[in-house]
């Protein structure tokens, strides 16, 4: 856009941002800048998502500066880079296109966010591809990962790449046949073949870095034989990991075994083959899912998720192949009974770890406990506290009761916001709506909690959020007041400086505290919290209501 336009732009929101009209809905607990500024304490960033008819694609800005004596701002998209190359399977004569996805990541430039992540596909016809990204700034670059749509041909391959200008990435994928090979059969306690385990191998996970496939995908055949390929210059271990499928035979166990590819000798190649450990047959065991209400009285627990694990892995196995056994199954949605197909030991009890997980609307809590396993019948109730209340009333500033406001609890950590540990389940908090008086009440699970209290559109009030809420017991937050919102106004700009018309703009805050953490600490990091969003319009303004400066 040039100069002198975007003058008339700028020009134009400040005179229609000066001041509050007394017939708008919430005129008396909003305002506009010069009268009042935004809560400078805010550390304020942004995502643009472009239309989707659109080129261009998603940026993040890790600073958003509103002029305190206007409410003005302006997001100009970076200019944009274009990768293009030939995806290739082998060298030289034998060379061929190979069907393909090609997919550059990188770390988000706002603290907490997901990584950015832009895919494309290679063409099986003659092997090129074209992606889009944003243009890497100083100090990052991407992480461009090719993976074969048939993932039994080739381990996936990544690269790094810096996208400052447009440039051609040509890749090689090794011919098969050149790559390190880990075969070897699965077989159960008897010597018998196991047909249909799916075998990978990956890098062993730490406490900082998540396992990455090292290697192709395979299903054993009728023999129980598998051949994967790993990369080029795999890790000196990698997890060999056999997971039962649809194709496999019922209550199989998960194996995984630690093999070292320092050993893989003169032909590139090593044996390392797994066996099931002896197991008993399963035996059908019911539980009694049971949740004790605010009377005492024990209520069925209808619809809730129920995970059973268990280590079965053989104490003698000489390879140090371990072995988990999993079974999911929901309680019954009249009587709350859970029935499942446990494995027992020889001598009669094994210990399993069970996680209940409860709809959201249910009042009782997600529950983790060990128990143990008999060689068969009714294995006795599984009890489930209520989960515990949290309750407060949400006021403006002239001490009006907020009605339809939107409680919106959220996890308070990155770790907690990503997913659950091994083996549970994710349960999507209840939200909660204020009554006519301002008065809300919800039930959580125990732990830390954010809470966000988001006003109905027309109270032109700003989202407020209520950090770190501890509830090991139900808790009443009192009478919570808004803040005066303030009206501020946008320009979006296309790489080439136009306005961006109906493009997605979201300006989140993100708190200080992140600064002390490690970049990779997700329990640490706590993530960034949403305080508004809008499209922009035909001449790519865009207008937005954050929380005034405290008073």
């Amino acid at each position: 856009m040039p100069r002198h336009v975007t003058r008339l732009v700028l020009a134009a929101l400040v005179a229609g941002a000066v001041g509050c009209s007394p017939k708008r809905p919430g005129a008396q607990v909003s305002c506009a800048p010069p009268e009042c500024a935004t809560d400078s304490t805010l550390e304020l960033v942004a995502e643009v998502d472009p239309p989707s008819d659109s080129q261009l694609v998603r940026q993040e800005f890790d600073t958003v500066s509103i002029d305190p004596q206007t409410g003005l701002f302006t997001l100009a998209l970076d200019r944009q880079v274009t990768l293009r190359g030939t995806v290739q399977l082998g060298t030289g004569a034998q060379a061929k296109g190979v069907a393909a996805t090609v997919v550059a990541t990188r770390p988000s430039r706002i603290i907490g966010r997901p990584d950015v992540v832009y895919q494309g596909t290679v063409s099986p016809l003659d092997g090129t591809y074209t992606l889009v990204v944003s243009q890497n700034r100083d100090g990052e670059t991407y992480a461009l990962r090719v993976a074969t749509i048939d993932q039994s041909l080739v381990p996936p391959k990544t690269l790094k790449v810096v996208a400052n200008v447009d440039k051609i990435v040509d890749i090689t994928l090794e011919a098969p046949l050149t790559l390190p090979e880990i075969h070897g059969t699965i077989l159960d306690s008897l010597q018998q073949p196991v047909a249909g385990m799916q075998v990978q191998a990956t890098t062993v996970a730490t406490a900082s870095t998540a396992a990455v496939v090292v290697s192709t995908t395979t299903v054993t055949d009728a023999n129980g034989a598998y051949s994967i390929r790993l990369v080029t210059n795999p890790p000196g271990q990698v997890l060999l990991t056999a997971t039962p499928t649809a194709m496999a035979a019922d209550a199989l166990p998960s194996l995984q075994r630690t093999v070292d590819t320092t050993k893989l000798g003169p032909t590139n190649a090593l044996t390392a083959s797994l066996t099931v450990p002896p197991l008993p047959a399963p035996v059908q065991v019911s539980y009694n899912v049971v949740g004790a209400g605010t009377s005492g009285a024990l209520i069925p627990v209808t619809a809730a998720t129920c995970t059973f694990v268990a280590d079965v892995s053989d104490a003698h196995a000489a390879d140090g192949t371990t072995a988990t056994f999993r079974a999911s199954a929901m309680t019954d949605a009249l009587t709350g009974t859970v029935v499942a197909d446990l494995i027992p030991t020889d001598g009669g009890n094994r210990s399993y770890v069970v996680t209940i997980s409860p709809d959201a609307s249910q009042p009782f809590a997600t529950k983790t406990q060990t128990l143990t396993v008999a060689p068969g019948g009714y294995g006795g109730n599984i009890t489930l506290s209520l989960r515990a209340q949290l309750s407060g009333r949400v006021i403006d500033a002239t001490s009006n009761p907020l009605h339809n406001l939107t409680v919106v609890p959220a996890p308070p950590t990155l770790a907690a916001a990503l997913g659950p540990a091994p083996y549970s389940l994710t349960v999507t908090p209840q939200q909660a709506t204020a009554s006519s008086d301002g008065r809300f009440s919800l039930r959580l699970d125990e732990g830390f909690w954010d809470v966000g209290l988001v006003p109905p559109a027309d109270a032109m009030l700003p989202r407020l959020w209520l950090t770190q809420l501890d509830l090991n017991q139900d808790l009443d937050i009192g009478t919570v007041i808004v803040p005066r919102g303030v009206v501020v106004h946008g320009v979006v700009h296309d790489p080439a400086g136009a306005p961006l018309a109906h493009a997605n703009v979201r300006i989140y805050t993100v708190t200080s505290g992140n600064a002390d953490c490690d970049p990779t600490d997700q329990q640490c990091l706590a993530p960034p919290r949403l305080r508004g969003e809008a499209s922009s319009g035909a001449d790519g303004t865009v207008a937005l209501i954050l929380p005034s400066q405290p008073q």
